[in-house]
């Protein structure tokens, strides 16, 4: 062919293909222009290229949260995802994109909020109103607002970082998720502490071992100056020896006058399932020197030599109106009584080692009784126990034992120093019978053989507990061998969040301990109220408030009224109590009466803590004593103890100040004190304290300042898990340098060369959590197959912890729309599969498509889609794709999820902006075509719109599938209008045209390489 043959051939194709492609649209145009004159307004439109997406970073106040927004720019204002900025706040507003609506409410129910755009209306608190001139759009995922607008809708104010790529969100009010996240801190502290849910991570109990290196707990110093050289020195022992759990006291105080030593063994063993000693089924067993409650109508508390055995759960409470809280410490230490969480009362531990708070009230519900022990070193202990007075009954058809065998005023290595006047060293035996009949319907029987003035006797008991609604009922009926018997009934209710109590006492020839020891006490009468008063800032203000009437017969007491009152608040970081007590006695031929009151205030300012104490009397009016103590504590290093008393008489107590500075090391403490006493004059001393125990399994030793005795130990080993049975073995690899969380002793723990470390302070026979620091994890594929353990221990155990680590690989991938241009599709769960089809993982899909899964261990899986997830009417659920993870762990790029729409879709619409300009009561003519109103378009048939709204009515106008647009063809299209009156014609563009054109004339066979001339 030549060559003029060649140009004419591409000329007349040209003529050809233009005119195939022109005619048509011109006609359309045409047919177009004709419709737009019959309208009353037309929409000019602004083109929104790719450029305009946004993808913002979301961050409250300075942290970034780890979501992310798709957003769009338009001039200077920025459009955010209602529905996705709401579900990130945890606001309840549910948005229909499709309908363009979206409703629900704000923080609370009452706060209603509902979005209309069809209607072009906006409804809050049940106000509605005409929509505002603003930029809106919508696409089928979310309805994009101005974020000016937003933050007029929503409490909170949003800046947006267009350099930084973030939008930083500052709430005005508490929003749902800042509470949950709050609750989740909260939750998760205390979890830490007292142990998570079993299901969240294993759990792992302490044996009771043959022997173990004990939980020793050391204090020695001496004292000189105002009497000869005194020598102090305490120990606590904690250990596991012939299988039991063996706890040990020595306190020892003496000089060349007088010396005083106490020491005190108990052993024993704990199980919260039962089944100890076979066929018994015991749940606690101890032996050597204990100390036995009270049993009401009957003895008082009592210590001393002797067995205990029971099935009852650990920490039962046989208490109905009052307990005691007694425990041991080292003399010298303060002793702090709170009751839920309120300051009550204080003790200093005398010189036999032991606190006893007596005649502590219980109320209705959950009493919480927490000591808390202060040393002169800066020691801290706490010691808390739990009581439940409920309506309901537990162990409901199941008979509950409990048997005891005491030698009063007997010690296994000393005698008890608070029972040197019992000569005689009497037994003392009980058994104790209980059984719920139904949930409301409990019976306790009690045998007791005790020593009464002088002669053994028999007593026996029975206890009915009941509930009636929200009253809750105790029963008693006691009988003595010799003849006499006693009676109480007692009844404990809340009633508008007050706590009542009444109980009567009556006796008739009945001789027991049921008060001052052996007493003549016939009849007594308690009422009680107790409750909160009122809210004070953060605290509250809870008040106790008493009155007993006693009667005697036989004796020169005839009868006895008391009257208590207690009071005490948390503001802030002040604790403030207040007891009063008023006491009138009638002898035969007399009344005396006393007024006492106690005042105790302890406040935490920066790094002073502060306690005063104040003992008065009212009649006769003065005051007995005062104190205070201040403690600076800044530091973890060094203390400095200030304290003062004063005493109205000398029988009262010696005025004294003193000054204690202890420094701490890291394995033990070392303290100096100075005191000046009124009467004796200046006295110094110094003091050595430090705790230590070994673990057999590691041969790890722990010295250190902080306490461990009455706790349990962890030995812990973490490994390289090659072989992958779990089980440390020669095969596996120890892994040194990993940290452990949730106790601050912890903090500079790191496993050693062999992978172990010993974890102490754990709390006893309760959950705690260990968990892993990942942060001292250096390689980001080796992973633990947990990371966490929940551990129990009894006192001087320790626990046998494994944490296995093994090489892991991660994967991401992208969830899209095979129908819409492989749109991504967000909020898609996934789940990866293991070869029997078993859930490994779960993930959803983020805003932009984006899938992630971590901790993938190697092996084979299959990714699939959660059909829940997904909308099975405009998608298919497609089948699991298999992937494989190597044996040595990384990062692999995982398959895609191509969705399938059930219906096919037209190709994505572009992203445009309508504005609809504010109408006018006259217009020129030559305005008309520009104000024309087009016709409302149903918002399914495209993908994305946007309108700039400044009317009452929304209006969407349909446009055209185009790639690009010019403003030259906005231009024309704003003449012409954006309608169709025949759908049957083509959709013309005219740079589309232009670029059919080239594509056939300049990238196909038509027009090849120019011919040689």
């Amino acid at each position: 062919m030549t060559r003029w043959q060649t140009y004419l051939t591409r000329a007349i194709f040209v003529l050809l293909l233009t005119g195939t492609l022109v005619v048509p649209a011109v006609v359309s145009y045409a047919q177009q222009a004709e419709h737009s004159n019959n309208e009353t307004t037309a929409s000019p439109y602004l083109q929104v290229n790719e450029e305009d997406i946004l993808v913002l970073e979301v961050r409250v106040g300075n942290k970034a949260t780890g979501h992310g927004l798709i957003a769009y720019q338009h001039e200077e204002a920025t459009l955010l995802p209602l529905g996705e900025l709401c579900s990130i706040l945890e606001l309840s507003i549910m948005v229909d994109p499709d309908n363009g609506t979206a409703q629900g409410w704000i923080i609370h129910e009452d706060r209603t909020f509902a979005l209309n755009l069809p209607a072009q209306t906006i409804s809050r608190e049940g106000n509605l109103e005409p929509l505002p001139g603003i930029l809106v759009g919508y696409d089928e995922n979310d309805i994009y607002i101005q974020s000016t607008v937003l933050e007029q809708w929503l409490p909170v104010d949003l800046s947006i970082n267009l350099p930084r790529m973030h939008v930083k969100i500052s709430p005005r009010e508490t929003l749902p998720f800042q509470s949950r996240l709050k609750r989740d801190e909260q939750r998760s502290y205390w979890l830490s502490r007292h142990g998570n849910d079993k299901n969240k991570y294993p759990m792992q109990q302490a044996p009771y071992r043959m022997w173990s290196y004990p939980l020793v707990d050391a204090t020695a110093g001496f004292l000189t100056g105002r009497q000869p050289l005194t020598q102090r020195f305490a120990l606590q022992s904690h250990a596991d020896i012939a299988g039991l759990s063996t706890n040990l006291f020595i306190s020892h105080l003496g000089n060349t006058n007088h010396s005083q030593t106490i020491a005190r063994l108990k052993a024993g063993r704990w199980s919260p399932e039962g089944g100890l000693l076979g066929p018994v089924g015991a749940t606690q067993y101890e032996a050597g020197d204990l100390y036995i409650s009270r049993i009401p109508l009957i003895s008082m508390s009592k210590q001393g030599l002797g067995l205990m055995v029971t099935n009852q759960s650990i920490g039962h409470n046989r208490e109905f109106d009052t307990t005691e809280i007694q425990g041991d410490a080292p003399p010298g230490w303060e002793a702090e009584l709170y009751i839920n969480g309120t300051l009550y009362d204080f003790q200093t531990i005398g010189t036999i080692g032991e606190f006893r708070f007596t005649k502590v009230p219980l109320v209705y519900g959950t009493n919480i009784f927490r000591t808390v022990l202060y040393g002169p070193r800066g020691e801290t202990r706490e010691i808390v126990k739990n009581a439940n007075i409920s309506a309901e009954m537990s162990d409901v058809g199941e008979l509950k034992y409990r048997a005891i065998v005491v030698r009063e005023g007997k010690g296994l290595l000393t005698k008890p120093a608070s029972n040197n006047y019992l000569l005689n060293e009497p037994w003392n035996q009980q058994v104790e019978l209980s059984y719920s009949l139904t949930p409301k319907h409990a019976l306790v029987g009690n045998v007791s053989r005790l020593r009464v003035e002088g002669s053994q006797e028999l007593f026996s008991s029975l206890t009915s507990h009941n509930s009636l609604g929200r009253v809750y009922l105790e029963t008693i009926l006691a009988k003595s061998m010799r003849g006499g018997s006693a009676f109480s009934l007692a009844g404990q209710a809340r009633f508008m969040n007050q706590n009542l109590f009444a109980s009567h006492k009556s006796s008739s020839n009945y001789r027991a301990e049921a008060y001052f020891g052996n007493s003549n006490l016939v009849g007594e009468t308690v009422f009680r109220s107790s409750g909160s008063l009122m809210h004070l800032g953060t605290g509250m203000l809870f008040y106790n408030l008493s009155a007993i009437n006693r009667n005697f017969e036989d004796s020169v007491l005839k009868m006895d009224n008391e009257f208590k009152f207690h009071i005490s608040g948390n503001i802030s970081r002040l604790l403030l109590s207040h007891n009063l007590r008023y006491r009138e006695s009638h002898y035969e031929n007399s009344i005396a009466s006393d007024l006492k009151g106690t005042q105790l205030v302890r406040a935490q300012l920066g790094p002073l803590s502060l306690r005063g104490d104040l003992n008065y009397e009212l009649s006769p009016n003065r005051f007995r004593s005062a104190g205070a103590t201040i403690n600076w504590f800044q530091t973890d290093r060094v203390q400095l103890v200030a304290r003062g008393a004063h005493f109205l008489k000398p029988e009262f107590g010696n005025d004294s100040v003193g000054l204690d500075v202890t420094v701490f090391f890291d394995q033990f403490s070392l303290g100096a004190n100075y005191s000046y006493f009124k009467f004796g004059g200046p006295s110094i001393g110094l003091t050595i304290g430090t705790s230590l125990t070994r673990d057999n399994r590691s041969s790890c030793f722990a010295v250190q300042h902080r306490r461990l005795a009455n706790h349990s130990a962890a030995s812990v080993r973490t490994f390289i898990d090659l072989n992958g049975n779990k089980v440390f073995d020669e095969t596996d690899e120890p892994l040194p340098g990993i940290g452990f969380l949730n106790l601050t002793a912890w903090k500079n723990i790191r496993s050693n060369d062999n992978g172990a470390a010993l974890l102490t302070g754990l709390l006893v026979h309760h959950a705690q959590t260990i968990k892993l620091d990942l942060n001292t994890i250096d390689d980001p594929y080796l992973v633990p197959l947990t990371e966490g353990i929940n551990v129990v221990g009894h006192p001087g155990s320790f626990v046998d912890v494994d944490f296995a680590f093994s090489y892991v690989g991660e994967m991401e991938g992208m969830v899209l729309d095979a129908g819409a241009m492989e749109a991504p599709i967000r909020h898609v769960g996934l789940e990866v599969l293991d070869a029997e089809g078993n859930r490994v993982q779960s993930s959803v899909a983020e805003f932009d498509g984006y899938y992630y899964f971590s901790k993938l261990y190697s092996g084979e899986y299959k990714l699939g889609v959660i059909a829940s997830t997904i909308n099975t009417n405009r998608y298919l659920l497609p089948e699991p794709v298999p992937f494989l993870i190597p044996e040595d762990g990384g990062f692999i790029t995982g398959p895609d999820v191509v969705l399938q729409r059930i219906v096919p879709v037209e190709p994505e619409m572009p992203i445009m902006v309508a504005i609809v300009p504010e109408k006018e009561t006259e217009e020129p003519e030559e305005e008309q075509l520009a104000t024309k109103k087009p016709e409302v378009q149903d918002p399914k048939t495209e993908d994305k719109k946007f309108v700039q709204s400044e009317t009452v009515n929304l209006e969407v106008v349909e446009v055209s599938p185009v790639q690009t647009m010019s403003p030259e063809l906005a231009a024309v299209v704003s003449k012409a209008g954006a309608t169709y009156a025949d759908e049957s014609f083509p959709k013309f563009d005219k740079e589309l045209t232009l670029s059919l054109v080239y594509e056939v004339l300049y990238r196909n066979s038509l027009w090849p390489d120019d011919p040689a001339p």
